[in-house]
């Protein structure tokens, strides 16, 4: 199997690209400094590996896996203080509702997922109804909410979203 891991936190890459190599894993795993814009697309801000906007952009997966921002801004004052001191506050921060990013994600997932293929993203408890009328909302992005999964507080954390064949 082959991964493709993007992030718009070139630090969060260079650790990535750290662990990866001292697993072993350089042929199976390419780490992207890469930016989801508002309009679903990727835009590739450095790569060691020679990934560029239109690959990423054209490339379809049979997995997306994200944990994007999905706060929502007026709560992250309330989080626990761990969170909030050594957590980048861009690494939080879903705008108003949450789901700013969230969002783009979907769409981008409609993109890049094949017939079948699932993206799992972690959200806040409050979004896996919003996913699902988003998905509703909008058929021609083919994705349907097939699950949410609990956290071990009992909240509903990871969302399940399939391609539509």
């Amino acid at each position: 199997m082959k991964f493709t891991a993007i992030d718009k936190n070139l630090h969060a890459c260079d650790l990535t690209t750290i662990n990866r190599d001292n697993l072993n894993l350089t042929k199976q795993v390419t780490v992207i400094h890469a930016n989801l814009n508002s309009d679903a697309s990727i835009e590739v801000l450095s790569s060691s590996n020679g990934a560029d906007n239109v690959h990423l952009n054209s490339k379809l997966f049979d997995f997306v896996i994200s944990n994007p921002p999905y706060v929502p801004t007026k709560q992250i004052p309330e989080l626990q203080p761990d969170l909030r001191i050594y957590q980048d506050p861009r690494a939080l921060d879903g705008g108003d509702d949450g789901l700013k990013v969230i969002k783009s994600v979907l769409k981008y997932a409609a993109k890049a997922l094949k017939p079948g293929g699932r993206l799992f993203m972690e959200v806040h408890p409050t979004h896996p109804e919003h996913i699902q009328s988003f998905t509703n909302n909008y058929p021609d992005l083919k994705l349907y909410h097939e699950h949410s999964y609990k956290d071990s507080c009992n909240n509903d954390r990871i969302v399940e979203v399939v391609k539509v064949i």
